[in-house]
């Protein structure tokens, strides 16, 4: 009976690990709002035994920021990906993804970006919020007094009417752009 339980147990380890995968698909590195190179992200992946690591920096938005992607990096952020997956390819699967966020009016169309880029996968998100006077909202990032402020000023601070924009932004954006993931809907 021990011998059984013990062959039971191993089978399940070996299932368990075959069906178990560690992966990240929303990872940003100094190409936008993250910090390091590429590599350094694949090199702990590995280490920690990650079956897969995607790449999803912000996309380029057409306003000066500090957290998306420059217009200018994107042919070497999507090569720097594209190089290390064959770098990496007998360790862990590398994805070239890309985080849009989805303003109306201001962003790209999503396929086409897709297109353009041969990304692997996008991920939607809804990081600015349009106020009904057609100003946006930054709902994301380390500042909470922008938060606040944007609630006080641009939504009389009717926190009902700001998560009703934003919900109604996001699922524009689920119905129009159709992205892969859904980024951070908990907002």
């Amino acid at each position: 009976i021990f011998l059984q339980t013990l062959q039971t147990h191993q089978t399940c380890q070996t299932y368990q690990t075959k069906i178990l995968m560690l992966t990240n698909y929303h990872t940003h590195t100094r190409f936008s709002d993250g910090i390091g190179e590429p590599d350094l992200f694949l090199q702990q992946a590995v280490k920690l035994g990650f079956d897969a690591l995607g790449f999803s920096e912000h996309s380029p938005l057409p306003f000066d920021n500090t957290f998306a992607l420059k217009a200018s990096e994107l042919s070497e952020y999507t090569s720097t990906i594209r190089n290390l997956g064959e770098k990496y390819s007998n360790e862990i699967k590398v994805f070239l993804g890309m985080e849009i966020d989805f303003i109306p009016g201001f962003s790209e169309n999503f396929s086409e970006l897709k297109s353009q880029c041969r990304l692997d996968y996008t991920i939607g998100s809804v990081h600015l919020v349009v106020s009904p006077g057609g100003d946006l909202w930054f709902i994301d990032g380390p500042v909470p007094e922008i938060y606040n402020d944007g609630l006080k000023f641009l939504f009389a601070g009717d926190i009902r009417r700001a998560v009703t924009a934003y919900f109604r932004q996001a699922n524009q954006m689920i119905e129009t752009q159709a992205p892969d993931i859904i980024g951070h809907l908990d907002k």
